[in-house]
């Protein structure tokens, strides 16, 4: 019996270190994010400059490796003389996007900075979430691009996947 019993508190224990280690977590020199158990991302292209760094994440379902979106993590360091971040100016921050046309506009205040949460539509199949905040001499923005057949079954996944966000970088050129 105490065999038995030591048997199934091992498979038990397996289990929940099995579960601690699988946690869906992407780490970036400036972000941390975390996605459901359901979803894969893989590096899908990166670009490091000296006042931009670009990561792109193809982000699948796990089991059939279904296209859900793809993640852009964008930072870029500011000039002190850098415009106030607000919803009336956000055009300069969306330039380098491309042609887009604006859809809806929210502010979340947060705790430590205010972030702009913009929806946006590419084309007539593409969709895009745009998170925006100035956090000292960075400019963070983090785009959810999303195939518009897929829009309304990832959306609170995407809002829950941006609530977990943690910023890794405080100032442009050091290392904090």
């Amino acid at each position: 019996m105490k065999k038995k019993m030591k048997y199934y508190f091992n498979i038990i224990l397996m289990m929940l270190v099995c579960q601690a280690f699988s946690q869906n977590n992407l780490k970036t020199t400036f972000y941390n994010i975390e996605f459901p158990e359901s979803s894969k991302f893989k590096l899908f292209n990166s670009v490091n400059e000296e006042f931009s760094n670009i990561d792109v994440y193809k982000v699948t379902e796990k089991d059939n490796e279904e296209l859900k979106y793809l993640i852009y993590l964008m930072s870029n360091s500011l000039n002190k003389d850098a415009e106030i971040l607000n919803k009336d100016n956000l055009d300069g921050y969306l330039n380098d996007i491309g042609d887009y046309s604006l859809i809806k506009v929210n502010e979340i205040i947060g705790s430590d900075n205010k972030t702009i949460e913009a929806t946006i539509r590419i084309n007539e199949k593409m969709l895009g979430i745009i998170f925006l905040n100035k956090k000292r001499d960075i400019l963070n923005r983090i785009f959810f691009m999303i195939p518009q057949v897929n829009y309304s079954k990832y959306l609170t996944e995407i809002n829950d996947s941006f609530k977990t966000i943690k910023y890794n970088k405080n100032n442009w050129k050091n290392k904090d």
